[in-house]
């Protein structure tokens, strides 16, 4: 599972060139050598630094719960029109500090229905309430293989302490 997250998060922080097809097919696991190979560069995608620092001054907005940041930087990151109603933005900010929740917890089961479910449930809200802002292409991408990579991880059925991997967003 570290190896999966690690991986992400190299993707995307450090490298900012992204393989957006993250099924399992697409990846070879060494266990003994502790090594995840990642095959099949078909669908990739390029993200720039602008972008990546944007992105990833949201996601720490987000886990500080900082509502005004993180309503301004997804106006920057065209998430959210500034013209969506007042619901839609506060139904946004929630999904935000919802699906950075495991970030703030000692250790969290990445196989927990609870979380999906809420999860699903919100971003059905979201997207009934807003009228403005069609999803960005680029999160698109990005959050098909952050989606991908969290369905590992739950058929993996492990409990980790996820806050150790914020650093990589601090740094990006």
């Amino acid at each position: 599972a570290e190896l999966f997250l690690n991986l992400y998060l190299t993707e995307f922080c450090s490298w900012g060139f992204v393989q957006t097809d993250p099924n399992l097919g697409n990846f070879l696991l060494d266990l003994t050598a502790r090594d995840l190979v990642l095959l099949d560069f078909g669908a990739t995608r390029e993200f720039s630094p602008e972008f990546r620092l944007q992105y990833s001054e949201l996601v720490m907005a987000s886990v500080r719960e900082d509502r005004k940041r993180c309503l301004e930087l997804a106006q920057m990151l065209c998430l959210l029109d500034p013209r969506e109603s007042n619901d839609a933005k506060e139904t946004l900010f929630e999904l935000l500090k919802l699906s950075v929740s495991p970030f703030r917890k000692t250790y969290f089961d990445l196989n927990s229905d609870e979380y999906s479910k809420a999860m699903r449930s919100i971003g059905i809200k979201l997207i009934r309430e807003l009228r403005f802002s069609p999803p960005p292409r680029d999160l698109i991408f990005l959050h098909r293989k952050l989606g991908g990579i969290f369905q590992i991880l739950r058929r993996l059925e492990v409990t980790l302490d996820l806050r150790p991997f914020l650093n990589a967003f601090e740094g990006a």
